[in-house]
C-alpha cells in the first residue's frame, strides 16, 4: 500500500476502529518522547485504528518519570480500560497488559527499581 494511502487510513480511523477488517489482526505500540501510540492494522496491513496518549512518562520507550507512568495507570483506569498489573518474577520489571479496542493485548514494562504505582 503506498504511504499516501496508509496514511490517509489511518487518519480515518483515529480514535475509532475501522468497521472492517481481515484477521489476524498486528498491533504496535510506540512509546515516544511526548506521546504514546497506538496501531493496529489487518491481514492486509490496513490501518484499522490508531490512538495516541500524551506522556512525559516516556523517553524513546523508557519510562524516567515513574509519577508521570502512575498517572498514565491513573488514566487507564479513569477511561474505563481494564488492565492488569504485576511484578515479574526474578528480575522484578513492573509490567502492565491491557487490550487495544480490537482485543489485541499490549504490555507496558517499567523499571524494576520503582515502586507500584499508588493508583492501582
Amino acid at each position: 500500500m503506498p504511504v499516501r494511502e496508509a496514511l490517509r487510513r489511518a487518519a480515518a480511523c483515529l480514535s475509532q476502529p475501522a468497521a472492517e477488517y481481515t484477521e489476524p489482526l498486528s498491533c504496535g505500540v510506540d512509546l515516544g518522547t511526548a506521546t504514546c501510540v497506538l496501531a493496529v492494522i489487518d491481514g492486509r496491513g490496513v490501518p484499522i485504528y490508531v490512538d495516541q496518549l500524551p506522556s512525559r512518562a516516556l523517553r524513546d520507550g523508557v519510562v524516567v518519570d515513574f509519577h508521570g507512568a502512575a498517572a498514565t495507570v491513573a488514566r487507564l483506569k479513569a477511561s474505563g480500560i481494564k488492565f492488569t498489573l504485576r511484578r515479574q518474577v526474578g528480575v522484578g520489571t513492573w509490567q502492565i497488559f491491557c487490550h487495544d479496542p480490537c482485543g489485541a493485548k499490549v504490555e507496558l514494562d517499567f523499571s524494576p527499581e520503582e515502586s507500584a504505582p499508588a493508583d492501582t
